[in-house]
């Protein structure tokens, strides 16, 4: 199962979302590598929240630009 989890950065507020099988090792990914915009704060990262996704409408979603930034 796919899942699109959503984050915020809490130093300059920007928010992206990462899709993921595994959103705990996700989360614990993020966390470590901090902002993708480079704000320099690992760990100032808030989890602001996970959903369940099939393959075809989360391929919509990133194709109509939802997120700041996603990977696979």
């Amino acid at each position: 199962m796919r899942y699109l989890v959503h984050f915020k950065c809490l130093r300059c507020g920007w928010l992206w979302s990462v899709a993921s099988e595994q959103v705990v090792d996700t989360v614990d990914s993020v966390v470590r590598n901090g902002c993708p915009r480079d704000c320099g704060l690992p760990g100032q990262i808030l989890l602001v929240g996970h959903e369940s996704i099939e393959e075809s409408s989360m391929l919509m979603m990133l194709a109509q630009g939802y997120g700041g930034f996603c990977r696979f």
